[in-house]
Order: structure tokens, then C-alpha cells, then sequence
């Protein structure tokens, strides 16, 4: 568990610097991402991740009350993404990808970068 959090922490480094240096690429790059695939199938992924995160939290307890917190997010997303209308989903997705300000997406850049950082350093 403790491999997945590791590679869990570089990929939000990475993507949240990326996000931070190249927003409107990485915008255009998560929307053509987010939007090619059915968003209810979408919910998978947040309900998973949260799944492994709660359970990881209790194998590593370094990061435990880290690692609880972000699960639940994600178990909360997932939970959105499934048994919301879609017309809700798409309008939200609508919003952030094309109406956001920019300096939203990069303070949330910001703080996809930290909690990775976070992460990361409380593993060693």
C-alpha cells in the first residue's frame, strides 16, 4: 500500500505542476480525457481510489488521518458522479473546463501539488 500512495503522491506532483505552468493545455487535455469516456462510468474511478485510500489509511497509519480524509473525498465523488442528474454533472464539468477562472484551476494546480508534496514527505 505503501507503493500506492508513493506513485499516488508523484502523479498529483506532477499534475498539479502541470496544471499550475500549463493551464489552458492541461484544461484542454483533461476535458478531451474527461469527456471521451461515459461520466457515469467516471464515478469508478473516484469510488475506487477512496476505497484504496480508506484502506490504506488504516495499513499505513504515517498518513493515516491524510490518507482517511482524501478517501472520503474520493468515496464522495465517486458517490456524486453516480447518482447525480447528468445534466448537473455536465454543467458542473462545463463550468471548470471552459468558465473557470484561471486562476482557480491553478490554485487548484496549487493544491493538488501540495497534498502530493504532503504525501510524499509523510511516507519518510
Amino acid at each position: 500500500m505503501r507503493g500506492f500512495f508513493l506513485v499516488f503522491s508523484v502523479v498529483w506532483v506532477a499534475l498539479g505542476a502541470a496544471i499550475v505552468l500549463y493551464t489552458q493545455q492541461m484544461r484542454s487535455f483533461l476535458k478531451g480525457l474527461v469527456f471521451a469516456m461515459n461520466l457515469r462510468l467516471w464515478a469508478i474511478v473516484p469510488t475506487v481510489v477512496g476505497l484504496l485510500f480508506v484502506a490504506g489509511a488504516f495499513m499505513v497509519t504515517e498518513v493515516f488521518w491524510l490518507a482517511l480524509i482524501i478517501g472520503v473525498i474520493a468515496l464522495t465523488k465517486g458517490a456524486y458522479l453516480a447518482l447525480a442528474r447528468p445534466a448537473q454533472i455536465n454543467s458542473l464539468l462545463v463550468w471548470w473546463f471552459d468558465s473557470a477562472e484561471e486562476t482557480a484551476t491553478r490554485l487548484w494546480g496549487l493544491v493538488a501539488f501540495t497534498i502530493g508534496v504532503v504525501l510524499f514527505a509523510r511516507l519518510f
